[in-house]
């Protein structure tokens, strides 16, 4: 279920994200979060989920920061190595920064970390 309006108002300022970082993170205009938050500019459902989708996101990071990440083996360790990457790439994506497929390119620098980590401890 989507959430509303002021659902999602409240889940930002308790965030402490400002309408300019929410909407860098899902590539609109500040003055469209403005008009979408202020009632003035009618959205569509799917602009409501994308707007829900970038705090979940910042939710995310946020708690990544605050926590760390806990790395218990070399595989939990390679899982995170691949997550983290692929996050960022599709990100970039989305902001327009990268153009391919994210998770073929994560699994590539994935393999070349496993390679230099192996290398290293023999």
């Amino acid at each position: 279920m989507v959430s509303t309006i002021s659902e999602l108002i409240k889940k930002r300022e308790n965030l402490g994200v400002s309408q300019t970082e929410l909407a860098d993170v899902i590539g609109k205009f500040p003055s469209n979060i403005s008009r979408i938050e202020s009632g003035k500019l009618d959205c569509k459902v799917s602009t409501l989920e994308q707007i829900e989708a970038g705090l979940e996101v910042i939710q995310k990071n946020q708690r990544r920061k605050l926590t760390g990440l806990i790395v218990l083996d070399e595989t939990d360790f390679m899982n995170t190595v691949f997550k983290s990457i692929v996050a960022e790439l599709e990100l970039r994506e989305h902001e327009g920064q990268y153009k391919g497929n994210a998770q073929h390119l994560a699994q590539k620098l994935v393999d070349l970390i496993a390679k230099e980590v192996c290398e290293d401890g023999a």
